[in-house]
């Protein structure tokens, strides 16, 4: 299923794991309005389309993580603020490349 605008009532939200779901579509717009959101876990689910520019509204976002989807488009510099950001298995690309995550260098 879809994950329905209403998702941007829920404005004292701080974190929210909805990983290893059916859902699909677009990340709605309103995600931008969860001004609480610290972690954000929507991995290997089946969204589609580009990343919603309102996930930079997110100023206290540490983790997000949307690996594994069907994310496609350019990825906005702002994001690179986020402590752990996860979007490999996407279709993105960064400054007009293709984006592949750097594994961690332990």
């Amino acid at each position: 299923g879809w994950l329905p605008p209403s998702i941007g009532t829920l404005i004292h939200l701080e974190e929210l794991y909805l990983h290893d779901n059916k859902l699909c579509g677009p990340i709605p717009d309103e995600i931008g309005a969860l001004l609480q959101l610290r972690q954000l876990n929507f991995s290997s689910c089946e969204f589609s389309g580009p990343l919603p520019s309102s996930l930079l509204d997110l100023g206290q976002l540490s983790v997000l993580d949307l690996s594994f989807n069907q994310l496609e488009g350019e990825i906005p510099d702002g994001l690179f603020k986020i402590e752990t950001l996860a979007l490999q298995g996407n279709t993105l690309t960064y400054q007009g490349e293709p984006w592949v995550e750097e594994p961690d260098a332990d």
